[in-house]
């Protein structure tokens, strides 16, 4: 049992954890991202609005709705990484495990101290552990598939930054950035 209840600490641990520390809200870090990325959108031609890179990086900032372009962008996970960490489906799963392993902690806890015992533990000791176990594979794989989603995102939204860039560029060739009259230095 002592066994059982070090395996459930350390799901608790890693789910609360993941609940609670910055880096895994992930839907908020890609938003974030992305928008930095975008910049000013309401200096932007209509027009202009209309190309691939802006709508991926309008829809990875939160600003759209329109999720398809981004979806190709993501191939295969397209499937699974939108269901899951967009809807925070794996913030619900965290919180799943978090309920059903604290009985564990606080009952396991009460047995190991002797405080009582509980009856008919060889009859369902493997069940648990079996559980305890899918649930810290689990826990290890959201909290990898997370890190994979953001740097696949990241990635993602800076090369369609880089494009943006280069499209605007191209768009605007005769514009030239004019610098105020106090930063001109005279050259020597």
């Amino acid at each position: 049992m002592q066994a059982l209840v070090g395996l459930a600490i350390f799901v608790l641990a890693v789910n609360l954890a993941y609940l609670r520390f910055e880096t895994f809200e992930h839907r908020r870090r890609i938003e974030k991202r992305a928008s930095e990325k975008l910049g000013a959108v309401d200096v932007v031609p209509d027009e202009l609005k209309e190309t691939d890179y802006f709508k991926r990086l309008s829809s990875w900032a939160g600003k759209s709705q329109d999720k398809k372009l981004v979806l190709r962008q993501l191939g295969w996970l397209s499937r699974w990484y939108p269901w899951l960490f967009d809807k925070q489906r794996d913030r619900q799963v965290a919180k799943s495990m978090i309920y059903i392993v604290m009985p564990v902690v606080v009952f396991g806890t009460g047995h190991i101290s002797e405080l009582f015992k509980i009856p008919a533990q060889d009859t369902w000791i493997f069940w648990l552990w079996l559980v305890l176990v899918m649930m810290t594979v689990g826990s290890v794989i959201v909290v990898l598939a997370g890190n994979h989603y953001v740097a696949k995102a990241f990635e993602l939204i800076d090369d369609d930054a880089d494009q943006w860039k280069i499209f605007m560029r191209n768009q605007t060739p005769g514009v030239e950035a004019k610098h105020p009259p106090h930063l001109d230095v005279p050259a020597p």
